[in-house]
């Protein structure tokens, strides 16, 4: 599902935008043959935040924000933190 998140500007303290997402790195498999699935895993989603308007749910991959793709949680609090 492609989703589109309207995203807050920062707050005037400088804090990080709200979204409403919390995301994980994972890797899925076995120990014989790990496979990458590309992007952030949604561990969950706060009720009534920008996330959950836009039809995102737990379980769901954040794999771009634009034309960024994402593949680490360091990227994601980047691109929160420009």
């Amino acid at each position: 599902m492609d989703a589109q998140v309207a995203v807050p500007a920062a707050s005037a303290a400088g804090a990080a935008p709200f979204v409403g997402l919390e995301l994980d790195e994972t890797l899925a498999g076995s120990l014989e043959a790990l496979e990458f699935l590309g992007g952030l895993r949604v561990a969950s989603v706060t009720a009534g935040s920008p996330a959950e308007a836009a039809g995102i749910r737990a379980g769901d991959r954040v794999v771009r924000v634009n034309a960024i793709e994402l593949s680490r949680l360091d990227q994601w609090a980047a691109l929160l933190a420009a």
